[in-house]
């Protein structure tokens, strides 16, 4: 990595290809490490090809002032030794290995280190030692006693979205036999107990979360929260006087993500027939990335659901319906789907946990509902009654604003990495 004489260096180690940022996930890590990037001289290591690297930063100039590195190549050891090529083979045999041991989860996740990421870690770290490590989300903490060995003056971070072994409990399916589960459990939350061993760090995305790693026994040096935030230039408050010729309710979400799934699932059995009873040809358009089978067979069996599957931008659909939903039972982290109507001015129906880590006022800011019922009756509300539906936009945009900018959030965190680089001496 090449040093930068004015600011400390960062190398950032995502274990999920964020480029194009299109989706929740992505969308956080891209914004944080470009937040960052501000402040420190940043390198970002991630499982994504040289060439799709190239062809997302050539369309995105903001993501240039980053050195964006494929872990699927070394940088140089062009002719490495026999030993070397050994070694990395059998990196990669045990990484393999470790995603076929985490088939049936529910998701494409394997929690373990990235054995195979070694080789080009190796020689990013040998081109100069970073000030600061960061790693993406805790199912891979295990990499971080090897990070410890070869950086053993860095800062090590971790920036989490979830707390993973909570999340597990709650999305892996009910077929997986019960010891099986239990021990996947004990194991995500082993790792995430020895995050204290080497972590100098933990952000997490909500107070809520901090305090489910402290009830595990994470025992962490320091503890920050990097809440979700939005872009609220990109995401403009939208005109409330704009006519429409129907009633829509709309859900933002990967829809391949288990609690959007089953949220979806939820929201069609219980509230949506209600729904459709009381607010006659009635829409609802569900919009994400990669839907899966069950919720493309929604919008193919009821033709009052529209699917608007890998749109370029959330924006259009924003405009077109007039109350947001997030009916999820499962999940962690916080909502940028909420945290995106906000912004837009689209007034939001959620359950609690839909709901969680984002300090808004029930009632207020957004409506909060568990009891299918009370669910519909809260949306009809927001549909007919145009003076509460305008109280709430105006209110949830001012809080937005006031607490959840990106900006406001990012330069934050990189006060809080400033601070611990100088009391900790490095």
């Amino acid at each position: 990595m090449k040093s930068n004489q004015k600011r400390p260096s960062l190398l950032v180690l995502s274990p999920e290809g964020i480029l194009p940022p299109s989706h929740g996930g992505s969308l956080r890590s891209a914004h944080v490490i470009m937040g960052l990037a501000q402040h420190f001289a940043t390198t970002v290591v991630l499982p994504q090809s040289n060439e799709g690297i190239r062809r997302v930063v050539e369309q995105r100039p903001d993501l240039s002032g980053v050195q964006w590195v494929s872990s699927f190549q070394g940088l140089g050891q062009r002719n490495r030794s026999l030993v070397d090529r050994v070694r990395n083979r059998i990196d990669c045999w045990r990484e393999s290995r470790l995603r076929a041991r985490w088939t049936g989860v529910g998701h494409n996740w394997a929690f373990g280190p990235l054995s195979s990421w070694y080789e080009v870690l190796g020689d990013v770290i040998s081109n100069g030692q970073p000030d600061i490590v960061m790693v993406e989300h805790t199912r891979h903490a295990a990499t971080m006693a090897w990070l410890k060995h070869r950086c053993p003056r860095a800062c090590l971070v971790v920036n989490s979205q979830n707390v993973e072994s909570d999340l597990l409990r709650q999305i892996i399916p009910s077929a997986v036999p019960g010891k099986k589960k239990q021990n996947w459990i004990r194991e995500v939350e082993s790792n995430e107990r020895n995050l204290g061993k080497y972590c100098n760090l933990l952000w997490s995305c909500s107070e809520q979360d901090q305090d489910r790693y402290k009830k595990l026994g994470v025992n962490c040096r320091n503890w920050g929260v990097v809440p979700n935030g939005v872009d609220v230039i990109a995401t403009p408050f939208r005109n409330s006087n704009v006519a429409h010729t129907e009633s829509r309710i709309l859900f933002i979400g990967t829809l391949c993500y288990v609690p959007n799934e089953q949220g979806i699932a939820w929201f069609n059995r219980t509230v949506w027939p209600i729904l459709k009873a009381s607010v006659p040809g009635i829409k609802w358009r569900i919009v994400g990335r990669a839907p899966s089978p069950a919720v493309r067979d929604l919008a193919v069996l009821d033709g009052s659901i529209e699917l608007y599957a890998d749109v370029p931008s959330t924006q259009p659909h924003l405009a077109v319906s007039q109350v947001g939903i997030c009916p999820l039972h499962s999940g962690g982290g916080t909502r940028l789907k909420i945290l995106e109507a906000f912004s837009a001015g689209l007034p939001m129906v959620s359950t609690t946990l839909g709901a969680e880590g984002i300090d808004a006022v029930p009632s207020k800011h957004l409506k909060i509902e568990n009891d299918p019922q009370a669910f519909a009756d809260a949306i009809v509300g927001l549909l007919t009654d145009s003076n509460m539906a305008e109280e709430m936009r105006a209110s949830a945009r001012e809080f937005v604003v006031g607490k959840y900018v990106w900006e406001v959030i990012l330069d934050q965190a990189a006060t809080q990495l400033k601070d611990l680089l100088r009391t900790q001496n490095y």
